[in-house]
């Protein structure tokens, strides 16, 4: 049986987002969100994403579930003893699942244009220690978050969507923890709330 959850609202994201994205920027990572605050370095932006269909709202899923993928492996092969270390290794599981679902779908719904994802030019600095990988995952949630979002404006296809609310819920519960990570070391991974 699966338990509800409560509706996020926009303020409810921007409340938990807002100081995740600011340790971002200070610790140089600067996502997205600050690029299309200044419109000058917009134009430069290289992980900045335009997404004008559905098939640009999957390949930008794969895109930031691969960046987490990447940030999840450095933490997990830098940290050992950190409580990050075991969420990193949950993550690498998880977000390798949903990118092979994607890519599956991109080849049977839009001609494998997925192929075009390329997560590695989307965050210049590699976490080195639990700050830098919660501040950095927090910035990558959030883009997903983003992304999701406007997905759901499009109206997308029932297993995207179904995908999309899952990755969703997951974005918002692990945002959460990341929170709590940032500020006291001694942090749990979150528990899933509803067992398949």
């Amino acid at each position: 049986m699966q338990a509800t959850t409560p509706q996020h609202t926009r303020s409810d994201f921007l409340i938990r987002v807002i100081p995740f994205l600011m340790a971002a920027l200070l610790a140089g990572m600067a996502p997205a969100a600050y690029a299309s605050t200044h419109p000058a370095k917009a134009a430069t932006a290289a992980n900045a994403i335009h997404l004008a269909g559905e098939a640009d709202v999957v390949i930008a899923l794969v895109a930031q579930l691969e960046e987490a993928v990447r940030l999840s492996s450095t933490m997990a092969a830098t940290s050992r003893t950190s409580p990050l270390h075991g969420f990193a290794q949950k993550e690498i599981k998880k977000r390798t699942g949903q990118i092979t679902q994607l890519r599956k779908w991109c080849r049977r719904w839009f001609d494998d244009s997925c192929s075009k994802a390329d997560a590695a030019s989307l965050t210049q600095n590699t976490p080195i220690n639990d700050l830098t990988y919660a501040s950095a995952m927090s910035a990558n949630h959030a883009r997903l978050l983003e992304v999701i979002e406007f997905g759901f404006g499009l109206k997308p296809r029932k297993a995207a969507r179904e995908l999309m609310e899952q990755i969703q819920k997951e974005s918002y519960d692990e945002l959460a923890f990341l929170e709590q990570s940032a500020g006291t070391p001694a942090g749990r991974p979150p528990q899933s709330r509803n067992k398949r």
